[in-house]
């Protein structure tokens, strides 16, 4: 039986493979997570429910896909602003909910920090006690963003512009490759201009 009423979900592993292609192959540390849930991640460090990753240092590379429930979102969006600001976090996506009308999302967008609209709706997983196994939710309520903490945004504007529309402080991200991923073109547009 799959229990769609947990805070608990897990993100699909091809989102996975590309914060760690972003990250030179290593995730630091999961900062909502679980032992189950670092089965698929492989992060280096996690915090659980237990640990609460709201009140830990988030440290190295980081990835977050907080709760989404009431509350929650605010304070972990302050949460990463604050520790990348301090120089905490080296880098850091942060993957949430498209809920752009939201006081936390502005702030993101307040930051300048490149943020992926995808152009799909992310199917999470959820563990199906009684099968053992990692089953798809299935219809998807919301889109969502990943947003990016570092130095290095062009390898997550690359690597990201496959699942959705880029934006940053200069505006909207525009990316070109060919089929082989060489000759990458990365491209920034303010207004629909080329800048």
């Amino acid at each position: 039986m799959i229990n769609k009423k947990t805070d608990e979900r897990f993100t699909p592993i091809k989102y996975i493979n590309s914060v760690k292609k972003v990250f030179d192959g290593q995730i630091d540390l999961d900062s909502f997570s679980s032992e189950l849930g670092n089965t698929r991640i492989k992060a280096t460090a996690f915090y659980d429910k237990e640990a609460n990753g709201f009140i830990q240092s988030w440290n190295g590379k980081v990835f977050a896909n907080p709760p989404y429930s009431v509350g929650n979102l605010l304070i972990a969006t302050e949460k990463i602003i604050s520790e990348y600001k301090v120089g905490n976090i080296i880098e850091a996506i942060y993957l949430i909910p498209n809920w752009s009308d939201r006081t936390w999302f502005q702030l993101l967008l307040e930051n300048n920090y490149p943020i992926c609209f995808t152009d799909h709706r992310i199917d999470f997983l959820v563990y199906s006690q009684d099968r053992k196994q990692f089953e798809y939710i299935g219809n998807p309520q919301n889109g969502s963003c990943f947003v990016y903490f570092g130095t290095y945004d062009r390898d997550f504007l690359i690597e990201f512009s496959q699942y959705g529309q880029i934006i940053n402080g200069k505006g909207r991200v525009k990316t070109t490759s060919n089929f082989s991923g060489k000759n990458i073109n990365v491209q920034t547009m303010k207004n629909g201009v080329l800048i």
